[in-house]
């Protein structure tokens, strides 16, 4: 389950093609942070080993934390690299929305077990938002014909030099939302609307000939390779109950993406009902979490 080298300064991974580059080397990764099965063991035994390793995320991600509230990759990507010219630091879109979540779920496990010493982290939610935002009213987006993606990765300058991948526009729009709590009277939902609507506008476009979603498209509007098999699922289906929540109905858009998604793993139905392989992507208020949780079988 764990596979991080953890001593007192932090979490480390085996890095990938990088810069600065060992076959040997470790580096402090944003997605070993990710790893929920942690948390529910902790919550589920009560152990001393867990706590001490969420413990020690928090510690390491507090280290790591950018002033402005935002976490950097810390070694150039080659793959970025050679794409873009983008190079460390950068902000990586997909680890910034999964650790905001990451923050205030490890103080909840923490407080059910009498552990408040992660209690800052619950603030670790918000700057992200004002981030995208930011990014937004600058025009560093990716536009379409009635919204606009971001991009997967900004460096200093905030320019949208790369693709944007559908499993980070989806968990992005899918954190907006989460943000936005209860109300769509805030700001944080025109700009999650402004993502559905790019999602719309491209639509089936995000489909391969051969049936499989793209994993990306580029700032050009070409869409390139095809994404892990159903990676983007559970992110459509949490963004569908957002939408019904928030709008009263579902976006066919999404159905189809679902669809497609729901074919290659096997799964029979594109309607909501049909059995999640990780549940919700983020966590939400009580009110929106009702809607997420209540098995509703959606159109």
């Amino acid at each position: 389950m764990e596979w991080r080298w953890v001593d007192p300064v932090g979490a480390y991974q085996k890095a990938g093609y990088s810069e600065p580059y060992s076959k040997t080397a470790y580096a402090i990764h944003m997605g070993s942070f990710w790893n929920s099965s942690t948390r529910d063991y902790y919550l589920g035994t009560g152990s001393a080993l867990f706590e001490n390793l969420l413990l020690n995320d928090v510690y390491t991600l507090a280290l790591i934390r950018s002033s402005d509230g935002l976490w950097r990759t810390n070694y150039t990507s080659m793959w970025v690299k050679a794409e873009s010219g983008i190079h460390a630091p950068y902000v990586d879109t997909h680890h910034n929305d999964a650790i905001a979540a990451l923050g205030p779920k490890i103080a909840s496990a923490l407080d059910a077990h009498g552990i408040t010493a992660a209690d800052p982290a619950r603030a670790w939610a918000t700057p992200y938002a004002a981030f995208l935002s930011a990014r937004a009213a600058k025009g560093q987006v990716i536009k379409t014909a009635h919204g606009y993606y971001f991009a997967d990765y900004y460096d200093s300058s905030g320019r949208a030099k790369v693709h944007s991948s559908l499993n980070h526009t989806l968990d992005e729009m899918c954190y907006l939302f989460w943000q936005c709590g209860d109300t769509s009277s805030t700001p944080l939902f025109g700009v999650a609307m402004h993502i559905k609507a790019a999602i719309d506008d491209c639509g089936t476009r995000w489909i391969a000939p051969a049936g499989r979603t793209y994993y990306q498209r580029n700032v050009n509007g070409k869409y390139v390779g095809l994404e892990s098999l159903g990676l983007g699922y559970d992110p459509l289906r949490s963004a569908q109950k957002y939408m019904k929540y928030f709008l009263g109905t579902t976006d066919p858009v999404f159905d189809k993406l679902i669809a497609c998604e729901a074919k290659q793993l096997g799964i029979t139905t594109s309607s909501l009902s049909a059995p999640s392989r990780s549940g919700p992507v983020l966590p939400t208020s009580d009110d929106v979490e009702s809607v997420l949780t209540s098995g509703d079988t959606l159109p």
